[in-house]
């Protein structure tokens, strides 16, 4: 064994004790009494040692089966050291490595502290003992220790980054920037003390700061792609999405096989609607990942937006091979067949996603819509129906389900279900608001009325309940006062909803201020992409102001225009009795 293998101290005293040993059977010359390295020595020896002395030989084996690699001998040894001389500290320490070589922490942690009783002033052993709890998950403790260390060297840069990482761990940004800050004021040039002092002002929320701090990491170390991928993340956080993109790309230039930095630029470029580039990084993903299905769900899920939808269901049902339970990706394939009007595949695959999947609501509200789409209204009512009886307070099936009926003319029933909708929170102004939507289409106005009197004083900037409030009562004929001040409320808070403002002109027009009506009413004609009910309002004033071409001119746009048969046959009554008046009537009246 060289002198080089082991500290000199050690080393003397273990020569003293094997020359001890030697003095005893005819010296180190005769290689017949001297005992093989691992045999123990024999008892005759033992006896006339003292333990130090045997503590020593047990520690020289130790030392000399560590650097041998046979680190259970050297364990054992080193327990037999400690055992016969517990104050000596370099047993303690060399015990303590092998321990955690062993990935004992516990018993190691026990020496540690052992070690740190022998010699308190000693910052070392403290740090081993901080060290060894924040493995251990120890952390308030861990702290403790980290902090009695910084009262022993209050410029220890490794402790000061490791106790300003415990406490990001528990949440304590403020007091992790503080030690790191001092972790830079001691040693500027760190690139380990920029990078996590550049983490901790992230997670505090001071973008800023921490970008300050990585960038100052990153030219000491070009070549560190975290900083550059932590850099990308801050810039995520304040939405510059553009300046996100150069620093994944950067870390990619440092490390192309960076499977977390291209997720994000993947990630990044789909937020920005940069489908193209988004599939070219997951595509490389795919080719990079041991287990690319995730990545894959993503491809499909851009081919679908694109409407790529032949490559949208080959990536689903990939997924779906390897992964048959996964109800959001049958999901996904379902919408793909459906989008590809293969609907018999997709209705297959709703019903297949099972009641106590996270995708079950979906699955059951799109295949009613499925159904509606290919004329089995009954089917599509009875699917809701059914997703209601089982989920009672389900908002979105209940509000699908009001659609239904209302379309089917089943009024009573939509009252029923907004009803049911209203109870799960009666001071919700937009279920009230639904509510009272569907009394009005039943004919009841009176109630509608009630209610969106009640929506009003609930939510005062419910522009939707204001204007329709005025409108009901301009329809009516009454309280027109009342009625101009909710829609005037309601453009306050949309001034070009060509709907609110033909509301405002439909007043004018029910109060006989005919002018007025046709300047507000030309104005929601156009602001409404030529609506056919706001245009026969219009054609209605034009008519009472003398204007009677246009009025015939844009009723018959109406008719053209309108999907509703009610609607077309009184536009029509209304051209005929106009052709029919201007026949009538002489020139010039």
């Amino acid at each position: 064994m060289r002198p080089s293998a082991v500290s000199r101290p050690v080393y003397w005293a273990a020569v003293s004790t094997l020359l001890a040993i030697s003095a005893c059977s005819g010296g180190l010359g005769s290689r017949r009494g001297l005992p093989h390295r691992h045999d123990p020595l024999p008892v005759a020896y033992e006896q006339e040692l003292t333990g130090a002395e045997r503590a020593s030989t047990h520690y020289l084996k130790g030392i000399v089966a560590r650097n041998d690699g046979d680190y259970e001998t050297a364990l054992v040894e080193m327990k037999a050291a400690a055992g016969l001389d517990p104050s000596e500290p370099r047993v303690r320490r060399r015990l303590v490595e092998l321990q955690v070589k062993a990935g004992d922490l516990e018993a190691a942690l026990a020496q540690a502290i052992s070690l740190q009783q022998l010699q308190p002033k000693d910052p070392s052993n403290v740090i081993v003992v901080a060290n060894l709890l924040a493995a251990l998950g120890r952390n308030d403790e861990a702290i403790e220790s980290y902090n009695d260390a910084l009262l022993l060297e209050p410029n220890d840069v490794e402790v000061l980054v490791k106790l300003g990482s415990l406490y990001s761990k528990r949440q304590q940004y403020e007091r992790s920037v503080e030690v790191l800050t001092r972790a830079a004021s001691v040693q500027p040039d760190s690139f380990i003390v920029q990078s996590h002092l550049g983490r901790a002002h992230a997670l505090a929320g001071d973008y800023d700061a921490a970008l300050s701090s990585y960038r100052a990491a990153a030219e000491l170390n070009p070549s560190a792609d975290q900083v550059h991928l932590e850099m990308g993340f801050v810039y995520e956080q304040r939405g510059q999405r553009e300046k996100a993109i150069q620093s994944y790309k950067k870390a990619l230039e440092v490390n192309p096989q960076s499977l977390l930095a291209r997720r994000q630029l993947g990630g990044v470029y789909v937020a920005e609607g940069r489908l193209e580039d988004a599939l070219q990084e997951y595509e490389q993903l795919v080719s990079l990942e041991e287990d690319p299905l995730d990545t894959q769900t993503k491809v499909g899920l851009i081919s679908l937006e694109k409407g790529d939808f032949e490559r949208a269901a080959m990536e689903f049902n990939v997924v779906l091979g390897a992964r048959p339970k996964d109800h959001d990706v049958r999901f996904y394939l379902a919408v793909t067949y459906h989008e590809l009007g293969e609907v018999e595949q997709a209705e297959n695959e709703l019903r297949r996603i099972p009641p106590d999947a996270d995708r079950y609501v979906d699955a059951r509200i799109h295949l009613g819509q499925l159904l509606f789409e290919t004329g089995r209204v009954d089917e599509a009512i009875a699917a809701v129906e059914a997703l209601t009886a089982s989920d009672p307070k389900n908002v979105r099936a209940l509000r699908y389900l009001i659609e239904l009926y209302e379309v089917e003319g089943r009024y009573d029933e939509a009252v029923s279900s907004a009803t049911r909708l209203v109870e799960q929170q009666p001071d919700n102004d937009e279920y009230l608001y639904r509510l009272a939507w569907v009394y009005e289409k039943k004919g009841d106005r009176d109630k509608a009325i009630e209610i969106l009197e009640k929506v009003v004083e609930l939510n005062p900037k419910n522009a939707g309940a204001l204007n329709f409030l005025g409108y009901t009562y301009a329809e009516r004929g009454i309280r027109l006062h009342d009625a101009e001040g909710f829609i005037l409320r309601a453009l306050e808070i949309q001034p070009n909803d060509g709907f609110f403002i033909d509301s405002l002109g439909w007043v004018y027009f029910q109060r006989g201020e005919y002018e007025q009506a046709v300047d507000q009413l030309e104005k929601a004609f156009r602001l409404s992409g030529n609506d056919p009910v706001v245009g026969e309002h219009l054609a209605d004033a034009y008519v009472k102001t003398g204007h009677t071409a246009e009025a015939i001119r844009t009723y018959r746009d109406c008719q053209a225009r309108t999907e509703d048969d009610t609607q077309r046959q009184r536009v029509a009554e209304k051209i005929v009795q106009l052709e029919s008046r201007a026949r009538t009537e002489p020139p010039g009246i």
